[in-house]
């Protein structure tokens, strides 16, 4: 009995390996979307039952197929790895970053509201700008945020808000250059 148990506890813990393993990018180390989602989702409760607020972010790297097709996947794998490593350097240790897609990443902020989320958009934004000139082949990128209970209440609202305010970051930057 005693070598079935630990039989047991041993093929848990290679699951829970696995798990974790499964739910991180190989490229970045980052969690992918399935987890941001369920931090997210885990979170509105909470913040329903506090009246407080968090932020979710959506960030998409600008001309990234373009890097790819000149330079290589190397080169664009190089990059988004600096992109994630500007990312997680500029957040705080309870904010998340995330890779959910190939050249898309998502942060989520606790107790962020709309004031707070416009300080940590402007702070990342100078952040990008200072790593343009490290960065071979950057060309910035399109950032969009939304806030509980201001933009949404579900997870699919904030998500959709988001999107829809990065496009029209990467929109105006467009007429901009």
């Amino acid at each position: 009995m005693a070598r079935t148990l630990k039989e047991a506890e041993e093929e848990i813990s290679e699951l829970k390996a696995t798990i974790k393993e499964l739910s991180l990018d190989d490229l970045t180390g980052l969690p992918l979307r399935r987890s941001f989602q369920s931090t997210v989702e885990r979170e509105i409760p909470r913040c329903k039952r506090t009246k407080k607020s968090f932020s979710i972010f959506h960030i998409d790297v600008n001309d990234f197929k373009t890097v790819n097709d000149t330079h290589g996947h190397p080169a664009g794998d190089q990059l988004l790895v600096s992109i994630a490593t500007c990312i997680s350097e500029t957040l705080r240790t309870c904010d998340m970053v995330a890779r959910v897609g190939g050249d898309e990443f998502m942060i989520f902020t606790p107790d962020q509201d709309e004031k707070g989320a416009r300080t940590v958009l402007n702070h990342l934004l100078q952040k990008f700008k200072e790593g343009e000139h490290k960065w071979p082949f950057f060309k910035g990128v399109a950032i969009g945020s939304s806030t509980f209970g201001k933009d949404g209440t579900s997870f699919q609202e904030l998500y959709d808000k988001a999107d829809k305010a990065m496009y029209a970051h990467k929109e105006a930057s467009k007429k901009r250059a």
